[in-house]
Order: structure tokens, then sequence, then C-alpha cells
């Protein structure tokens, strides 16, 4: 949730540029926004932005590497984050831990290791419904949408229901939140929601259930102002076949 807001900050600080042989140079730099006024040493701190950098860098790299069908490449990659679910037992970066157990759910699903695949899926979940924010996070309802199409490719329609259910119910409610003012997030919120609207209504044509089809396509109207005009016709053109 502090995503947006640390972004838009950044935004408005004044940076001293980088210069090189006196002048001014374009370089990639990194940066910790710090949320209240943790007592760190600078040491402390300096490990800390070497670790995120580290993190971050080989994650991107995966991510790249499994975009491109590259899977040698991605699994050199995440290895390299392999030890941080064992050595970071008390809630520490849950945000990076989460990430690298999602990477390495859809690295074992395009090498169609299917078990191994889940059980990654499976520990992510776990580790956002532990997490402070607990089960009805919107990193919560991440790992059920991930599980949901999980199992819809793996012909598993009534898990895939279960999990797209879940998530829904969780990005309609952070989306519908009338104390929300962040509309970057409400956004988000409601591209998630509109996306397991879609999978639902898709399993439901499957089961030729009517009542369901209704039910979704009416749904989806709460979502129309987050999206765009294209996936507006897309959604509109998807419900017209059922009568909607």
């Amino acid at each position: 949730m502090l995503v947006t807001a640390a972004i838009e900050a950044v935004k408005n600080w004044t940076y001293q540029p980088f210069v090189v042989d006196g002048k001014p140079t374009t370089v990639q730099t990194f940066v910790m926004v710090a949320v209240g006024n943790p007592p760190k040493p600078d040491a402390v701190d300096r490990a800390e932005m070497k670790f995120q950098n580290d993190f971050w860098t080989s994650e991107d790299s995966a991510e790249d590497a499994l975009a491109k069908g590259d899977l040698s490449r991605a699994q050199a990659e995440l290895s390299l984050n392999k030890d941080l679910g064992s050595t970071d037992k008390d809630l520490q970066h849950i945000p990076e831990r989460w990430q690298w157990m999602t990477s390495m759910g859809r690295l074992c699903w395009d090498q169609n290791k299917y078990d191994e695949a889940e059980h990654f899926y499976k520990d992510a979940l776990t580790l956002r419904s532990n997490a402070p924010e607990g089960k009805g996070s919107f990193g919560a309802g991440e790992s059920m949408a991930n599980l949901a199409d999980f199992y819809a490719a793996a012909k598993k329609p009534e898990l895939a229901r279960d999990q797209a259910e879940q998530a829904l119910a969780i990005f309609e409610k952070l989306f519908k939140n009338p104390g929300l003012g962040n509309q970057a997030a409400k956004r988000v919120y409601g591209e998630n929601a509109a996306r397991e609207s879609w999978l639902l209504l898709k399993l439901a044509r499957q089961r030729n259930d009517a009542a369901d089809i209704a039910e979704l396509c009416h749904a989806m109207v709460d979502f129309q102002e987050v999206l765009s005009a294209e996936q507006r016709d897309f959604l509109s053109a998807a419900c017209q076949p059922a009568g909607h």
C-alpha cells in the first residue's frame, strides 16, 4: 500500500547529479525509503540496500528470462536467492520471499514440474496469509489468483474456481473501500478483480452455468471506471454471446 506513496515522494526529491570528467552523467542508482524512524546503524542500512539491489537485480533478470522462455537463465538467477526462505525466519523481507516463491512457481510450471509449481504457489499463499496483513491482504489475493490460473491450466476447474472466487472477494473489498483515496491502487484492485471475473466467466461457460455467467457479466460493470477503453470493449464483447 505504501509503494505508490514512496514513488511519488521520491519523484519530488532533489538530486545532486553524478559527475564524471566534470560533466553530469546519467546513472542508475538505488535508494531506500524508510517508513517511520527505525534506529538502524549505517552498516545495517548499507547491508540492506545491497541485499535489495542484489535481490531485485537477479529477480528482474529472472522475470525477463521467463518471458523469453530462457528457463536455464531464469533458474540460474533464481538460485542466487534460494537461501532467502531458510535464513529469514523472522517474517522479514516478506515481499522478496513471496516474489521468489512466485517466480519459482512459474519456472517449475514452465518446466512441466507441476507438483513443485503448486508447492511454491501454496507456500507463497501461506507466507502472505501468515503475514501481519493477513488472509485478506492484496498479496494473499495475488497468491490465490496465481493458484487459480495454475489450476485452470491444469484442468482442475473446481480448484481454480475456489481460488478465483476467494481472490475476487479480496480485490472487490479493497476496490470498494470507501476510505481508499489512492486512485493508482484503486485501478490495480479493479484490474485484478476484472481478471478474476474473466477467469470465473470462462469457467462458468465451461459448465454452461447461465446464472453465473449473468452474475459475473453484471459484476464487471463495477470495474469499468478503472479499465481502458480496449479492456472495456473486450469484456463487453465477451459477455455479448451470453446475451448480457
